[in-house]
């Protein structure tokens, strides 16, 4: 009997270690500190997450390249090659901005004018065209087939992105559904923005200017097995991001 017992002893004796090491890591794990914005920690890349609150954020790698995906922090930094990650859209010092040069307001196409005064000026159509010419931007900016004015030469002779303009006939259509995706969408401010939308929806409102998703480059980057993640973000940064330049 006192060799059983001394038996029972020994082998508890493990499984006791075993058990309040494993309690030790678990606190921890749980008491790691979290923070909602900035680089990675080192406590944070082998965390266990839970259910996946998602919500947007920028997510920033190591080789230069930030991207907007609907991730949380938690499985963000368990990636190494992520640096950052702040919540919200990229910043436009993250970001290379489209160029919005001259984009039409809502309130300039009902100005009234007293003269027409043209200057040297590139004038570009919801077409995707753009001309050198002469324009008044007081006057010409009722023209609704106009997409932008700006003083000087073209920058380009069509405009990147020209399907993604919201064009006068576009935002007079009735929408069955509001079926919101992943978007980069433009405002008549000249300010480009990463969230969900619904184009046929978003023409509706005279402040926007253009909306393009985003979504199937984003569904490119979780699949690794067809595109390498450096890639991935790279490709989705060159469209994502550069939305509509002019």
């Amino acid at each position: 009997m006192k060799h059983l017992a001394t038996f029972i002893i020994l082998c508890a004796i493990p499984l006791l270690a075993f058990s309040v090491n494993n309690n030790q890591n678990d606190k921890k794990l749980s008491l790691t500190p979290k923070a909602k914005d900035g680089n990675c920690l080192d406590s944070e890349r082998y965390l266990r997450c839970g259910n996946d609150d998602s919500v947007l954020n920028c997510i920033c790698y190591k080789n230069g390249t930030c991207i907007p995906e609907y991730k949380s922090r938690c499985y963000a930094c368990t990636d190494q090659n992520v640096k950052s990650v702040k919540e919200g859209c990229c910043s436009k010092s993250m970001a290379k901005t489209p160029r919005m040069d001259g984009v039409i307001a809502p309130e300039e196409r009902y100005r009234a004018c007293f003269a027409y005064r043209p200057v040297a000026s590139c004038i570009c159509y919801m077409n995707g065209t753009c001309v050198n010419g002469k324009a008044d931007r007081c006057n010409d900016c009722s023209n609704r087939d106009i997409f932008s004015i700006y003083e000087g030469k073209c920058k380009e002779k069509v405009l990147s992105g020209k399907d993604d303009i919201c064009t006068p006939g576009s935002r007079a259509v009735r929408c069955f559904a509001n079926l919101p995706e992943l978007s980069c969408v433009c405002y008549a401010d000249g300010t480009c923005a990463t969230e969900k939308a619904d184009k046929c929806v978003s023409c509706s409102n005279e402040e926007i200017v253009s909306v393009r998703k985003v979504a199937v480059l984003l569904q490119q980057l979780n699949q690794p097995h067809q595109l390498h993640p450096q890639n991935a973000a790279a490709l989705l940064w060159k469209n994502a991001l550069s939305c509509l330049a002019l």
